[in-house]
């Protein structure tokens, strides 16, 4: 097995995914660090952008998160397969997947404070296997449609994407590494878990706008801190 290859992927995913867009467009559009808008979460993240700034420039920031990992991914699933072997293209991705998580969350091009990469992760599970990866998508958009909590569905799709995965006769260690990838999803949303336990997470629209004057203290505190 060249080791080499788990080394060059490991280092490319990271780096490349902790160049982030909703940091970069917002600076270039708005001539401001969506961290620090004061209507925002202070996460550089889709959810964040969409919420400071409206769907106009939102969907670019989910289309350049999601086409980062699509391309380090396939470009490692078809490496993996020269110099790992064939039958290991999922491998590929499943390891390029994790080290992209890991660039986007923590990326030392931000001093290490990034987004949940929840994109990064439903994408990779996609490329893994496109069933697990519709299903994932069709259970986080019914459980956000009733609850219109993004991060609870982000957690409850991907756990269930990792669960699936074994059964539609992926191979094991790419199950293991995007069990991994939920895990550290699960993580990442961690503040969002104790807000939804004591009733103050906040909740995503897509396309209807909250009146601020009509948000209670908590709601304001909650987006504050998030």
């Amino acid at each position: 097995m060249n080791i080499g290859i788990f080394i060059i992927a490991a280092l490319s995913a990271y780096l490349i995914s902790g160049l982030n867009p909703a940091i970069i467009l917002s600076s270039i559009i708005y001539h401001e660090d969506v961290r620090k808008n004061a209507n925002g979460s202070g996460n550089p993240g889709f959810t964040n952008f969409k919420r400071c700034y409206g769907m106009k420039w939102a969907w670019l920031v989910m289309l350049l998160d999601i086409s980062k990992a699509i391309i380090l991914e396939i470009i490692f699933g078809w490496l993996f397969t020269i110099f790992v072997g064939d039958g290991h293209k999922t491998l590929g991705i499943a390891w390029t997947g994790l080290f992209a998580m890991l660039g986007h969350a923590y990326p030392c091009w931000y001093k290490f404070k990034g987004g949940k990469a929840f994109l990064v992760c439903i994408t990779t599970l996609f490329l893994i296997n496109w069933k697990a990866g519709l299903f994932s998508f069709i259970l986080l958009s019914v459980f956000l449609l009733l609850t219109h909590y993004m991060s609870l569905s982000t957690i409850v799709s991907q756990i269930a994407g990792a669960i699936v995965l074994p059964f539609l006769g992926t191979p094991v260690f790419p199950v293991i590494l995007f069990a991994c990838c939920a895990a550290f999803t699960t993580f990442r949303h961690k503040e969002n878990i104790k807000r939804l336990a004591s009733g103050q997470e906040r909740k995503f629209y897509f396309f209807k706008h909250k009146d601020k004057k009509t948000e209670t203290p908590a709601e304001n505190e909650t987006e504050k801190t998030e």
